[in-house]
């Protein structure tokens, strides 16, 4: 299922379609999503994150959602879950409508306490769970607080040795207590360098791919960082299937 995430969340991150739980049909969540001072998120999609993991802060690392759902036109959506306890948060792409994940200038949130942490959110069995209107979305700025954060960082490479623009890499971590987490990337630009922050030290297993599918890694990476290093020099060689 991990894997299905993971392949939905670079290509599908404008949804026109929808993601849920395994197609578990035991709660469900609705809400209305609106740009801060504006509209609707139309055409966006909410981000939804099991709480057994990791806090999702945009401003220090991108996590992976755990499921994804459709904005509607209005702002709108709803999607049947498993019962849990859940973070949510949404992106409506401007950069272009291109999958993977936010750009600075694209309106990429996480619902927040006052306190500025992350709401969460209970969803119980046979019961709807409305989180009623969110006017939270702003513009996305990138990473804005890299200090004391893990990272891992390096040079994307094609078949021929060139650095490889449009990928984003993947730093899977599986825990014992919290399952398998997952993190992304910024985009590569024509430099290839990417870079990729979590939440902590551990042995992470790395896979690049392009929006389309198109670049995969030679090789699957298993990589050991410390908590609060930057590992640097991760290179990784992809080629295009089929061709190189």
């Amino acid at each position: 299922m991990k894997k299905t995430i993971l392949f939905l969340f670079v290509l599908s991150v404008c949804f026109a379609s929808i993601s849920t739980a395994e197609e578990v049909r035991q709660g469900r969540i609705t809400g209305n999503m609106m740009i801060k001072g504006g509209g609707p998120m139309s055409d966006g999609a909410v981000f939804i994150y099991d709480a057994k993991g990791p806090l999702p802060l945009p401003d220090k690392y991108i996590r992976v959602p755990d499921h994804i759902a459709e904005i509607d036109d209005d702002g709108k959506f709803s999607v049947e879950i498993a019962p849990g306890t859940y973070y949510f948060g949404g992106i409506k792409k401007i950069s272009g409508k291109g999958p993977g994940p936010p750009k600075e200038g694209d309106y990429f949130f996480i619902i927040q306490e006052a306190a500025g942490m992350p709401r969460a959110y209970v969803v119980n069995e046979n019961e709807t769970l409305d989180i009623g209107t969110v006017s939270e979305a702003v513009l996305y700025k990138g990473i804005t607080d890299s200090e004391g954060v893990t990272s891992i960082e390096g040079v994307i490479l094609n078949g021929k040795g060139a650095p490889t623009e449009g990928m984003v890499v993947f730093a899977n971590l599986r825990l014992a207590n919290e399952g398998e987490v997952s993190f992304v990337s910024n985009w590569t630009g024509k430099d290839g360098k990417y870079f990729l922050r979590v939440h902590k030290g551990g042995t992470y297993t790395l896979n690049a791919v392009d929006s389309l599918g198109i670049y995969v890694p030679e090789s699957t990476e298993r990589v050991a960082v410390k908590t609060g290093e930057i590992l640097r020099g991760i290179n990784m060689k992809v080629v295009k299937q089929g061709i190189e």
